[in-house]
């Protein structure tokens, strides 16, 4: 059985990132329009790179870091 999530009492790395940025800074770097040849031109995104940058980053850094 699941109940609520409190990330303040046991905070990630995406949720401490969150609370040192205000959201500004998020729309401004992570949201983009998309370009005009696509039917929902104009309209606010945050781009599918950047959301499978985020997760495959930690991974690949972990596993590129035990290299010699």
């Amino acid at each position: 059985m699941g109940g609520p999530i409190d990330a303040r009492r046991s905070p990630t790395a995406v949720d401490r990132l969150a609370a040192r940025r205000p959201l500004t800074w998020f729309e401004q770097k992570l949201i983009h329009l998309v370009p005009d040849p696509y039917p929902v031109a104009g309209r606010k995104v945050c781009p599918s790179f950047l959301q499978l940058a985020g997760l495959v980053a930690p991974r690949h850094l972990s596993r590129c870091s035990s290299l010699p």
